[in-house]
């Protein structure tokens, strides 16, 4: 906010200012310093009502501090705070911190990110675009005033920002935009719907997003509250009282809700995430989004329930899903599924299939993979089928990988695109003897080290 005037003038004033200009019949804000005032007034009305006001203050210092280089992060940081801490105050705050930065470079992040907060805190849309052009401060002045006059003047004494009190629109409004966000953090690219992603990716920026290791943080635990739970399995096809078929419909595994899902239970908060997902008469995508929320919490899958619904439901997002949450399960009947389904017509389901094998690596997937490596097909499990032979490990299992380097050598393929570098690593582990060196090599490093390991594989093998 400016410095020019005092925090505690405003404040000692404010009240009498308030009723002084209402009583005169205030005009609206026309100009860059009657909007100041505006704004100023208001956040210091608000901070003063606010019962833990140190936040707010210290994300005041950090947007004064903010600049177009060596600080300008600190914006984001200073919004931060004020997410978690959902001020009222920080709506005229942000208002000004629009129109006090719009003329730097950085205001294409940084006035996205106020009008987002000031969303996702007053629970409905606010529209405010970066501005363009040379007159950039003077364009978000007057969006700014259109903004104050359309709408903040008249929400300002009845807009709530507590969770717990706002409306169920308000309620629904803050969950999709929540979604929005954990949606652009999984992916770490705004826009990535999920029809353009395959379920094993979606699976794998999920896990990763559950074990700390997702980039940029874009939403917090204090956002959440118990109501948003019902509404965070929508699509996936809750119901409280479900009477359709389990299988049915269109509801859709939702990552993007699966990590806010997993913090309220964390929190012991929102539904009975374990009941839904034990529940028969639930939707299968419902209690697979349950499921994965609970292993982000902590807890493990049902194995028996996972083969079941793999068994029964025909969408192939929810048997894709179903095989790779079988992870880490040593139930006998897991194996037994995930190698048949390796033969699977759907090469989605066969992928899963193999992707969860390279934890279990059993020795049941022997001659599967060594089909597949003789046959060079299907194209997209060779790889990943290398690398699990290397896992299992064994003389059956270096066996076949000796036997597909003399193949890839024979047939003078690319060392790299035919995996001759990843049959050497799977080599390595397999038997326990370092064939290759870390880092990268060239084409004929790598064929002379696969002509030493069949070698030495054939005259430890006559």
């Amino acid at each position: 906010m400016r410095k020019v005037l005092s925090i505690a003038v405003l404040l000692a004033a404010t009240a009498l200012h308030a009723t002084t200009a209402r009583a005169a019949g205030e005009a609206d804000p026309t100009d860059k310093d009657s909007l100041e005032k505006r704004l100023d007034r208001d956040y210091a009305t608000l901070l003063k009502a606010d019962a833990h006001p140190s936040p707010i203050r210290e994300a005041e210092r950090l947007l004064i501090s903010t600049n177009q280089n060596s600080r300008w992060t600190d914006f984001s940081k200073a919004v931060t705070l004020l997410r978690q801490h959902r001020s009222k105050a920080a709506i005229p705050l942000l208002m000004q911190h629009m129109v006090e930065h719009a003329a730097l470079t950085t205001s294409r992040i940084t006035i996205p990110a106020d009008a987002d907060t000031i969303s996702i805190l007053a629970g409905e849309k606010i529209n405010i675009e970066p501005p363009q052009g040379p007159d950039r401060q003077q364009v978000m002045v007057d969006a700014v005033v259109a903004l104050y006059t359309d709408w903040w003047k008249a929400k300002k004494d009845k807009l709530v920002v507590d969770l717990g009190e706002m409306t169920d629109e308000q309620i629904k409004f803050v969950v999709s935009e929540l979604l929005r966000h954990s949606q652009d953090e999984l992916f770490q690219s705004k826009g990535s719907g999920r029809n353009k992603i395959t379920t094993q990716q979606r699976y794998e920026a999920l896990t990763t997003s559950l074990e700390g290791k997702a980039g940029r943080q874009t939403w917090w635990d204090e956002e959440l509250h118990p109501r948003m739970a019902p509404l965070l399995l929508a699509d996936a096809g809750y119901e409280k009282n479900p009477a359709g078929a389990v299988t049915d419909g269109s509801g859709t595994v939702d990552f993007a809700a699966v990590p806010l899902l997993s913090a309220l239970n964390l929190q012991s908060r929102g539904l009975a995430l374990d009941k839904i997902a034990k529940d028969p008469w639930q939707n299968n995508a419902v209690r697979l989004t349950c499921m994965l929320a609970l292993r982000g919490a902590g807890n493990s899958a049902n194995s028996d329930a996972l083969l079941a619904i793999y068994a029964t439901d025909p969408r192939q997002e929810c048997r894709v899903l179903s095989l790779l949450m079988l992870a880490r399960s040593d139930n006998k009947k897991v194996t037994q599924t995930l190698v048949k389904a390796l033969d699977d017509d759907n090469l989605e389901i066969s992928l899963a299939a193999l992707e969860t094998l390279r934890t279990l690596a059993p020795r049941a997937a022997l001659p599967k993979l060594i089909k597949v490596l003789q046959d060079n097909q299907p194209a997209e499990m060779v790889l990943p089928g290398i690398m699990l032979l290397g896992k299992i490990g064994g003389d059956q299992a270096s066996g076949a990988l000796v036997a597909y380097m003399e193949k890839v050598l024979a047939d003078g393929g690319d060392p790299y695109r035919s995996g001759l570098s990843r049959a050497l690593i799977a080599l390595s582990e397999s038997t326990g003897t370092r064939w290759i060196e870390a880092g990268a090599h060239t084409p004929t490093y790598y064929q002379d080290r696969a002509r030493a390991a069949i070698a030495a594989w054939k005259a430890a093998h006559p």
